[in-house]
């Protein structure tokens, strides 16, 4: 889906792609890439309880843990999150090209630009 200001949405389509959750990628591409994040984290997880099981847990040991764990389960709930909102998330895109189509005024536009650039910024500094 090309759009004339794609260029500020070009990283989040990267990433949205790599994570399986860009809307208007191929269904089996998306499941390919959901299932591989999946697992690997899932795995991660299962080595991280289990290592519970063998060890002495002390307030060293759940210190040490819980950055690892926390992180992981937060992950996947943030991708099955995004999974079962995929449908709102095409809509949100389908706006925003819409948004991005109407006749603007010039001032309105570089409104439009100014936030865009900010939000691809921001979205750079959390990845």
């Amino acid at each position: 889906m090309e759009h004339p200001e794609e260029r500020y949405y070009k990283l989040n389509r990267f990433f949205l792609m790599a994570s399986g959750l860009w809307p208007y990628q191929k269904a089996r591409d998306a499941l390919v890439m959901r299932v591989l994040i999946t697992v690997v984290e899932l795995s991660t997880m299962l080595v991280e309880v289990t290592s519970i099981l063998t060890s002495e847990i002390t307030i060293d040991y759940l210190v040490d843990l819980l950055p690892i764990l926390i992180p992981v389960l937060g992950s996947l709930i943030h991708l099955h999150t995004h999974i079962i909102q995929m449908d709102k998330l095409k809509e949100m895109f389908n706006h925003m090209w819409e948004d991005w189509k109407l006749q603007m005024t010039n001032d309105e536009v570089k409104i439009m630009h100014k936030y865009a650039e900010i939000s691809r910024f921001s979205y750079l500094e959390v990845s």
